[in-house]
């Protein structure tokens, strides 16, 4: 699969949700005629940062959650697949895209009628001046991340207490605020310390697999 399939992929879970969620199909409208939920990256610099990234590590979320959990997404399957697609639904609307000029020393990737003129050097090497597509924060509603996820969802319907607690703290330590009842939510809330655990599978195993493999 492709970015491109994956996001196709995606959209078909959520319409699916939609028609099997109470108060889905508000939300499902709201993502495609008012976010970029389908265009927007993962993140600016590091992991899915390019058109279409979370989706695609949404999808990858929920791919870890059912492998690395199967009792759990099979019984709740619903309530699985939704907090692993909207979880991260605090970035929509969040990145905004710019170009930059960088050097770029593969010759490979340069364009088969470059003109001599376009080539420079420098100490380390040839190169020439291409363009490459960045992205910069605004944020429009800065509340946080994973209770801005649970706000912005519950703006369509109340979240069950466990699904909120999950995407609240699926950040686990590394979330910028009220660290201190990570643990005390993760021995409650075994849906939350799922939802961590698949997220960073995601995030470190899955999607740098699928990018080689885009590479290649």
């Amino acid at each position: 699969m492709n970015v491109k399939a994956i996001v196709n992929e995606v959209d078909s879970m959520l319409v699916y949700l939609a028609n099997n969620y109470t108060g889905m199909n508000s939300l499902y409208q709201w993502l495609t005629e008012e976010t970029d939920y389908f265009s927007a990256p993962a993140s600016s610099k590091y992991h899915s940062n390019y058109d279409g990234g979370l989706a695609v590590h949404s999808y990858f979320v929920n791919k870890a959650f059912f492998n690395l959990f199967p009792d759990t997404a099979l019984t709740r399957e619903y309530d699985t697949t939704l907090i692993c697609l909207l979880h991260d639904l605090c970035k929509t609307n969040f990145y905004k895209p710019y170009y930059r000029n960088v050097k770029e020393y593969n010759q490979n990737k340069w364009p088969k009628n470059i003109q001599d003129k376009n080539i420079k050097y420098d100490a380390l090497g040839k190169f020439i001046w291409t363009q490459e597509k960045g992205y910069t924060i605004d944020d429009y509603f800065p509340y946080g991340h994973g209770e801005k996820s649970v706000r912005l969802i519950e703006k369509h319907f109340i979240l069950p207490e466990d699904m909120a607690m999950a995407i609240r703290y699926h950040m686990g330590p590394w979330q910028e605020s009220d660290k201190n009842n990570v643990s005390k939510v993760f021995e409650k809330y075994p849906l939350a310390y799922m939802l961590h655990v698949a997220d960073g599978y995601a995030t470190y195993i899955l999607e740098p697999e699928f990018d080689k493999k885009q590479e290649g």
